[in-house]
């Protein structure tokens, strides 16, 4: 940030009698979306366990993720990172499926971190 506060001080001195171009550009603050395959989304789907009270179902819904939990009312969209990341706007909340010696877990990192195993 020093650099970029010197460079904008002394650029007037040295460019004095001659034209200076500027150009701005937008800068990105979103996460990028990625483009999953249907058949990924549908190898995620089903319901993940943490323990016999505590079951996530994940569903895919005209190619959208959605997340299901104990005491939620309504599915959560989440959207795209990579093929195995995924995140639900607007909160910090982020899941990741990962495959273990041909069982797929779901990692949820809230509340310190789940790992919830596949069962169906």
């Amino acid at each position: 940030m020093k650099k970029l506060l010197l460079l904008l001080v002394w650029v007037p001195f040295f460019s004095f009698g001659q034209t200076v171009a500027t150009k701005t550009t937008a800068i990105s603050t979103s996460t990028p979306q990625a483009a999953i395959p249907s058949e990924t989304l549908q190898k995620y789907a089903g319901v993940y366990e943490l323990n016999k009270d505590f079951q996530v179902t994940i569903s895919v819904e005209q190619d959208k993720l959605f997340a299901l939990a104990p005491g939620d009312q309504e599915k959560s969209e989440f959207t795209p990172e990579t093929n195995t990341r995924y995140y639900l706007k607007g909160t910090p909340a982020k899941i990741e499926f990962i495959e273990e010696n041909g069982q797929l877990y779901l990692l949820v990192n809230m509340q310190g971190g789940l790992k919830l195993k596949k069962i169906s």
